[in-house]
């Protein structure tokens, strides 16, 4: 940075031109160098970007056909935009977000419907300490089966509080057949160390269609960790 001494001609220079930066303070005027722009893009967000190209580019590349499966298949079993509520999604939107979801769990893309939709979810999850362990049992169904569950969870809650604010991380997908398992590890690398017998943990369901695309609302419940 350099201090600027005006003369007779200039008086006063604020503003950038090029990398030059020139503004004043009650110090006087200063000139620096502009900084140079970083990318504060995410992992995560590079992810998703790159997921959202290749669902765009495998709709594209849909037969008439298959297509048609995916529009006639929003209209006959309405999801709604999670925003609003009340917007209805089309076939690309249903097709987008169930390829995003997907891919966001390590599966393939799929590009067709084999199933018809699930009409009705269960879940009724439950935390357990077992000596050093901690054990979850998703308790989860379906009408007509064909459906797995993304279970987000969070860091126990302090005395009072009901609202995990942005401490929710993914920790698994679960089958229709899942009993009970052991997630110890995975919540100690996620969330740090595991609760005790008696804390409040907050636990969020996602539903989604493994052979038809259907996504199901999040289902949200604050678990008390029991004892096994």
């Amino acid at each position: 940075m350099a201090r600027i001494i005006y003369g007779a001609i200039g008086t006063e220079i604020r503003g950038k031109v090029g990398g030059t930066v020139f503004q004043g303070n009650k110090h006087g005027y200063t000139i620096k160098n502009k900084g140079l722009n970083t990318n504060n893009t995410s992992s995560r967000q590079r992810s998703m970007k790159s997921n959202i190209i290749a669902v765009t580019q495998a709709w594209r590349s849909l037969s008439s056909t298959q297509r048609t499966n995916f529009i006639a298949f929003a209209a006959a079993y309405p999801q709604y935009d999670k925003k609003t509520g009340t917007s209805k999604l089309g076939g690309y939107e249903v097709f987008l977000l169930w390829n995003l979801n997907r891919l966001s769990r390590g599966k393939a893309l799929s590009i067709n419907i084999t199933s018809v939709p699930i009409l009705q979810s269960v879940i009724n999850p439950q935390l357990f300490r077992y000596g050093a362990l901690l054990y979850f049992r998703p308790e989860c169904g379906s009408e007509y089966g064909f459906c797995e569950y993304s279970i987000f969870m969070s860091r126990p809650l302090s005395a009072g509080k009901v609202n995990p604010g942005s401490h929710m991380r993914f920790v698994d997908t679960y089958l229709e057949d899942v009993s009970t398992v052991d997630i110890t590890a995975t919540y100690v690398n996620l969330l740090g160390a595991i609760p005790v017998v008696g804390d409040h943990v907050v636990v969020w369901s996602r539903a989604i269609g493994i052979l038809s695309p259907f996504l199901f609302a999040t289902q949200k419940f604050n678990l008390i960790v029991g004892a096994l």
